[in-house]
């Protein structure tokens, strides 16, 4: 969505990369690749006219289903779960593998970058505006 987003997604590859040395680089990834799908929900949610900034994730998420379509929410709605169970540590799990965590960071940037979150902004714009000229 915004060039904020895809700077975020490049920190996530950058902290699996070995760039920074942080510890537990795959949580940390993980949490901002999060972050970045987050923001660009926040900001679908908004160019679709919703003003969701007090809803839950979880909430905007499911919003999306009736702002855009069914089948972006439910790959966004995919995608943010599996980050957040990444992202939140339990003590009987083994941690996550760098190929998990970069699938993860793969499929926020086609959501981002490959057009899907974009276009549909875009698509609701354009239907928000037809639906207001009738």
């Amino acid at each position: 969505m915004t060039g904020a987003n895809l700077n975020v997604l490049q920190c996530a590859r950058e902290v699996l990369n070995g760039t920074h040395d942080v510890p537990q680089p795959a949580r940390v990834a993980a949490v901002l690749a999060r972050q970045a799908l987050e923001d660009a929900i926040i900001d679908l949610c908004q160019s679709a006219g919703a003003d969701l900034r007090t809803a839950t994730m979880r909430s905007r998420i499911a919003s999306l289903r009736i702002l855009i379509n069914s089948d972006l929410a439910d790959r966004v709605g995919v995608t943010w779960s599996n980050l957040s169970q990444i992202c939140h540590h339990h003590a009987y799990q083994l941690a996550p593998t760098t190929g998990e965590v970069w699938h993860l960071i793969e499929q926020v940037d086609t959501l981002l970058k490959g057009g899907t979150i974009r276009t549909a902004g875009r698509q609701s714009q354009a239907d928000s505006n037809r639906r207001g000229a009738n």
